[in-house]
């Protein structure tokens, strides 16, 4: 019997407990005096302290806590030449190394060479600024931040590694007013200035911009009228007479424009000729500056849902939440949607299925919480939807279903079947493909479906996803590799004798015999007698014959003659038709009802029977 489960999944977070233990390592130095080791840890009431590390020249025995980080770095006046973790260089930021202690490091060897920076920073650089709180400076390669004062500085620095540096405002959305170097001017960014140096260069920053005013101009184009700005500050201040025609900013004022992007698209935005891709600008003034906005109101764009069966499907308008339902008909239809906002949402209704659903050629898959698509002009939503009708069967054998710690039969909605050793019929519709078939244990996987072997869908599982069809035979075998036997057939008057095996497959050929795995169970209609070997079989309550081919045999069958082949000239009293599964189709079913059966196998007043048509 088939078995339905909702499953709700819970997210479990695992907390893990470490108990970090002490890693020793050897922080060797060169020079004790130029170099302080320390991380952070905690004291005995849990409070965050620094522990420093007394060194001396040579090898230093430290043990550090496990996942801390140590910091190694050059005291004033000094420079950290190398540091190396078994012959491993570490990156030196400045005048500092950090590292991350792990229990790996356990008995590793930190080597740290420092120097007087006197010694390497040999070359000097004079820097004057005009004012020295809005400047930030840095030099690359060491990563070493520069302390400007008023007047001139001095900077030494390493010709080998410190060949540039970075020149900022120290708030970050302005921009410095000029750099030269060597009385050349030096190109400015928003970001900055960066300039290669040598040796007595001398460089001159100004963060000061003169006291000069230019023009602020906004050119709208399209649809959108002036709201489409919706707010202009100037250095912080919002500023309300932007349109006018002698709005003007005074030099290095920084400029925020914030444009309405909820009631209007924007097509294009240029600052001077340079297009800014985001509704919120922000640029430095520095000459006569020209925002030119192209923008239009939100309108619809269209669709095409094509749907051939409408009542199978709820169709939203944005997200399913809303409830915004949407009206569809039969065929192909224009949708439209807010362009600002082009969703819909699909949720297939109780009773049906998707057989296709492709949006722009696009196969979508519902996992239980419906479709939401983000559309465009012209996208094509097609759905193709039938209602749940199981009407389809396939067979499922298992040889030991104990002989697992766990079997599993289940489909693509995630509805699981209790199955039992021997067979199981199970009945299906196309939507619940594809079944998950398998079995946990250190069992080899043994799975067939019609014959043919199916691999895992991983190298060495026991999981397997087959695509079933009507009247397919799946056989799982748990135990063993199956063996393959022969049953061989002798007759005497075989015109009414039937031949099923696996309780739903029509043997027409049987008389040649039939070849298969052990454990298939074989059945024999309209016959008289039937021996297997030299045991003879008893009639079943239906008066049918059965018996598993577990070896070679041979069949020795007698012709049921009081038997009837039902067919459109059959003539049969009241009685009630039965599937081969035992489920009544007919009661007190008519000749002409009869008559009408398809091609397949029936129970008719207590006698299997078999339609040909």
């Amino acid at each position: 019997m088939k078995k339905f489960y909702s499953f709700l999944f819970l997210a479990v977070m695992g907390l893990l407990s470490f108990a970090a233990g002490a890693v020793n390592i050897n922080l060797h130095v060169n020079d004790a005096n130029a170099i302080s080791a320390y991380y952070y840890g905690y004291d005995e009431n849990y409070n965050t302290v620094q522990i420093t590390f007394d060194l001396v020249d040579g090898d230093n025995a430290i043990s550090i806590d496990a996942y801390r980080y140590l910091t190694v770095e050059a005291k004033p006046g000094y420079l950290l030449q190398s540091v190396t973790m078994d012959g491993i260089a570490q990156s030196i930021y400045g005048s500092s190394v950090g590292i991350s202690i792990y229990d790996s490091y356990e008995g590793k060897t930190l080597d740290v060479v420092a120097v007087d920076e006197t010694t390497v920073r040999t070359a000097k650089l004079y820097v004057t600024v005009d004012d020295p709180t809005q400047v930030n400076a840095q030099l690359a390669g060491t990563y070493r931040s520069v302390l400007l004062q008023d007047g001139e500085n001095v900077i030494a620095f390493d010709p080998n590694t410190e060949i540039r540096i970075n020149f900022s405002n120290i708030n970050s959305q302005k921009q410095l007013y000029s750099v030269t170097l060597n009385d050349e001017a030096q190109p400015i960014t928003s970001t900055g200035c960066t300039v290669n140096i040598k040796d007595g260069d001398r460089i001159d920053v100004k963060a000061k911009f003169p006291e000069e005013y230019y023009p602020l101009i906004f050119s709208l184009t399209g649809e959108a009228p002036a709201d489409v700005i919706k707010e202009v500050r100037v250095d912080g201040v919002i500023v309300s007479d932007y349109m006018s025609a002698d709005f003007n900013v005074q030099m290095g004022s920084i400029v925020a424009i914030t444009l309405d992007t909820e009631n209007y698209q924007l097509n294009s935005v240029l600052v001077n000729g340079v297009e800014k891709n985001s509704y919120y600008i922000s640029f430095t003034m520095t000459e006569e500056t020209t925002v030119a906005i192209d923008a239009q109101p939100y309108g619809n764009i269209c669709v095409n849902v094509d749907i051939d069966n409408p009542e199978a499907v709820t169709a939203y308008y944005g997200y399913a939440y809303q409830n915004n339902i949407a009206t569809l008909v039969s065929g192909s239809q224009i949708i439209e949607l807010p362009a600002k906002n082009p969703v819909m949402s699909f949720k297939i209704n109780n009773g049906y299925y998707y057989e296709t659903f492709t949006i722009d050629g696009n196969a979508q898959t519902d996992y239980g919480y419906g479709v939401t698509a983000y559309l465009s002009e012209g996208s094509q939503v097609i759905i193709r939807a039938n209602e749940i009708s199981l009407d389809k069967q396939f067979v499922l054998y298992i040889d030991d279903k104990e002989a697992t710690s766990q079997f599993n039969c289940s489909d693509a909605k995630r509805g699981s079947y209790d199955v039992e050793t021997g067979y199981n019929v199970i009945y299906f519709y196309d939507g619940l493909n594809p079944f998950q078939i398998g079995w946990y244990g250190n069992i080899q996987f043994n799975l067939y479906k019609n014959g043919e072997a199916v691999a895992p869908t991983y190298t060495n599982g026991t999981y397997a996803s087959v695509t079933v069809a009507d009247g397919d035979v799946l056989k799982a075998y748990t135990t063993a590799v199956p063996e393959s036997y022969t049953a061989t057939f002798v007759v005497a008057g075989d015109d009414q004798i039937t031949v099923t095996k696996d309780c739903i497959t029509l043997v027409d050929d049987w008389k040649n015999g039939i070849t298969d795995m052990q454990g298939t169970l074989i059945e024999i209609g309209n016959a008289q007698s039937v021996k297997v070997g030299d045991m003879v079989l008893d009639a079943d309550e239906d008066g049918s014959f059965a018996f598993t081919l577990n070896a070679d045999c041979t069949v020795t069958i007698n012709d049921n003659v009081g038997a009837e082949l039902v067919g459109a000239d059959a003539k049969a009293a009241n009685t009630n038709v039965y599937n081969a599964q035992g489920v009544l189709l007919i009661e007190n079913a008519t000749p002409e009802q009869i008559n009408a059966l398809d091609k397949g196998f029936y129970i008719i007043g207590g006698v299997k029977r078999v339609v040909r048509k």
